[in-house]
């Protein structure tokens, strides 16, 4: 149990370092495609909260709206909201039901990324473009 327990928490550490590093690269001006990469895998892996079959990921650092359904003990909807929360569960072996919930928030985070991501490549080609001439 010790060494689950200790491979559990080493995740947790690793899932909100990754997310302080993010922010980190974000605040920074010569790294900001590094930062918008990072945070694109950051908010990625805070989209989808699960427990299926005893196994389970929950991990939100920030603005959180979630929906999903959970079949514990009966099949039940499930909401959920913050404007800021840090948690982290992960679960091996557990003798929870299963449930699945989507963080919208991460959503709309990830789309805004995704947009800023093809504005940059845009620039750049521009840029690019104009400096062949």
């Amino acid at each position: 149990y010790i060494i689950s327990y200790l491979i559990i928490y080493i995740l947790i550490i690793t899932l909100f370092t990754f997310s302080i590093l993010t922010g980190y690269y974000l605040l920074k001006t010569n790294s900001l495609k590094k930062g918008i990469k990072y945070s694109f895998i950051n908010q990625f892996l805070q989209l989808v909260q699960f427990g299926i079959l005893g196994s389970g990921l929950y991990f939100v650092a920030g603005p959180y709206l979630s929906f999903g359904f959970s079949t514990n003990p009966n099949l039940h909807l499930i909401t959920d909201f913050s404007i800021f929360r840090s948690s982290c569960y992960i679960s091996f072996f557990a003798k929870n039901g299963t449930y699945v919930s989507f963080n919208v928030v991460a959503a709309i985070i990830l789309m805004y990324l995704y947009l800023v991501w093809g504005y940059i490549k845009t620039s750049e080609k521009e840029i690019a473009d104009v400096a062949q001439k």
